[in-house]
């Protein structure tokens, strides 16, 4: 019993230690929390990473507030894409963090914008 604990402690560690070096080692954006700073633009060919922290992007040199994040499952209406609006906001495709804020889990989400 006693060299069953030991190896659940290793595993335990092992498993801290690998989540703490992934958050430490993430990249850092530099995004500000508000209209001051430098912007991710989300416009163009390349699908831009977001981190739903953000509060403002730059849609075509314009700096645009977030609404919402959500899955891309409920992506809704395709009219609603960007440039085309629907009820003052459209939607772009996106990568965002999966679990921790700048980790290596990403996956793609709708990011809403207003217009």
């Amino acid at each position: 019993m006693h060299q069953r604990n030991k190896r659940w402690a290793g595993g335990l560690i092992l498993f801290s230690a690998i989540l703490l070096g992934l958050s430490l080692g993430a990249q850092k954006t530099g995004l500000p929390a508000d209209k001051d700073g430098t912007f991710i633009e989300v416009h163009g060919p390349n699908i831009a990473y977001v981190p739903q922290t953000a509060k403002y992007v730059k849609y075509d040199g314009k700096i645009k507030k977030v609404v919402k994040f959500t899955e891309t499952l409920s992506a809704g209406d395709e009219e609603c894409q960007c440039p085309k609006c629907c009820k003052g906001e459209c939607y772009i495709i996106i990568y965002t963090d999966l679990i921790l804020p700048g980790g290596p889990l990403r996956t793609l989400y709708i990011l809403w914008i207003e217009c």
